[in-house]
Formats: structure tokens, C-alpha cells, sequence
């Protein structure tokens, strides 16, 4: 004698299923914008202003800091800065080269090394090519 009690196990299949159907083609039907964001572009002239008066501003602040660790400072905060600067794309390799010449001198200062020397001599070779960061 087998009795069967009525289940409400298939029409919750069917809920889920169909929940899941309804999920994938809401999450895939259009292209997903998570994580992305456009950021606005930024000119060439309105960079090379921000980047001279950047510079500027460095230049006379390292030159009047009384030592290694304030310079340290000085240009670890300088690096970051200069990383968060929106760049056109004609001024990417410079920009990079910017950061690079900054990453050495403050590797140099840490380390008491030929780094520095490499570094500022990097730099000014830098502001001397680039006559209008000065």
C-alpha cells in the first residue's frame, strides 16, 4: 500500500529554472559596464599647463629641502601625484620617462646609491629636451 502525497517539487524546479533562464538573459543581453569606467579625456595644451606648473613646483621644492628625507618625501608624493595625472596619448612616453626618472632618484635617496645621480641627471636631461616643462 503506497501512498503518494501530492509534491510541490517539480513546479519549484520549474520557478527556478525559469528564474535562472530570466537571470542569464537580463545579464547577457547587454554588454556589461561593471568595473569599466570612460574617463574623460583630457587636451594636450590643458596637460602641458598642469605639467609645467607641476614641475615648476617640484623643481623649487627640491632644491629647498634641507635633506635626504625630506626629499624622499617630497618625491614619493611628487611620483604619486604625477602616476594620477590624466595623459594624452602623445605624452604617454614622457610621461612615463617622468616616472621613471622620479622612481630613481627616490630609490637613490632610499638607498644611498649611483641611482640618484642616474636619476636627476635623467630628469634634467628630460626638462632640457622638453623645454616647455620648464
Amino acid at each position: 500500500m503506497l501512498h503518494r502525497h501530492p509534491t510541490f517539487f517539480p513546479l519549484v524546479l520549474v520557478f527556478l529554472t525559469l528564474g535562472l533562464v530570466g537571470f542569464m538573459v537580463v545579464m547577457f543581453a547587454k554588454p556589461s559596464s561593471f568595473g569599466e569606467k570612460v574617463s574623460p579625456t583630457i587636451s594636450e595644451d590643458a596637460y602641458r599647463l598642469e605639467m609645467k606648473e607641476f614641475m615648476a613646483s617640484f623643481e623649487t621644492r627640491y632644491q629647498a629641502a634641507s635633506d635626504d628625507l625630506k626629499k624622499v618625501v617630497l618625491v614619493e608624493n611628487t611620483l604619486n601625484k604625477l602616476l594620477s595625472i590624466k595623459v594624452p596619448e602623445t605624452y604617454k612616453d614622457l610621461h612615463l620617462e617622468l616616472a621613471f626618472s622620479l622612481n630613481a632618484i627616490r630609490d637613490g635617496l632610499r638607498q644611498k646609491s649611483s641611482a640618484l645621480i642616474d636619476g636627476e641627471q635623467r630628469l634634467k636631461n628630460l626638462l632640457a629636451k622638453e623645454s616647455w616643462l620648464r
